[in-house]
């Protein structure tokens, strides 16, 4: 089905033909029925192949979408981060990957911190999940930083359980 914006350019684009050929009909000594007819004719092709008006510059091609002004275009959402290592508290992991809106931002209830000594981290986002393929954790056998594909921290956890055990989470494993 034709779009409506492309019906109304075709209008204007017969509207103008129609006067310009009306014009020089006129004063050529011919029949202004003419210049109608050909308008009419020409808006229509303009209107059923938009690829031909495309060539001549008259129809470019345009998104569906709002355009967002480049100032804005990451900065209407955020995304918390929760370190990935053994220390991380229960609420800050479950708050991992989640997006909010920037201007709904409460700090401590859906924005770091969470609580004295949160690591968490709000980073500005457009709602596409994961910016990138890659996360950085600490392993929580050697406590060396690694990198790994992109996982929450519930996913994660559950992975470091699958490879050493729910043990490696216990508190006698923690260094102190």
């Amino acid at each position: 089905m034709k779009k409506t914006r492309n019906l109304s350019t075709s209008i204007v684009v017969f509207l103008i033909l129609d006067v310009t050929l009306g014009v020089i009909f006129f004063l050529l000594g011919q029949a202004i029925l003419w210049s109608t007819i050909i308008a009419a004719v020409l808006a229509v092709i303009y209107w059923s192949f938009p690829q031909i008006s495309r060539l001549i510059g008259l129809n470019r091609p345009q998104s569906d979408q709002p355009e967002i002004p480049a100032e804005q275009r990451h900065y209407d959402f955020y995304q918390l981060n929760c370190q990935l290592d053994k220390h991380t508290c229960p609420d800050c992991g479950t708050q991992d990957g989640r997006i909010y809106r920037t201007d709904e931002a409460l700090p401590g209830r859906n924005y770091p911190p969470f609580h004295p000594g949160c690591r968490c981290t709000a980073t500005p986002c457009t709602g596409e999940l994961p910016a990138t393929p890659n996360r950085q954790y600490r392993d929580p056998q050697t406590d060396d930083y690694q990198t790994g594909p992109y996982l929450t921290y519930a996913d994660w956890r559950k992975a470091m359980i699958a490879q050493y055990g729910a043990h490696i989470f216990s508190s006698k494993n923690s260094p102190k």
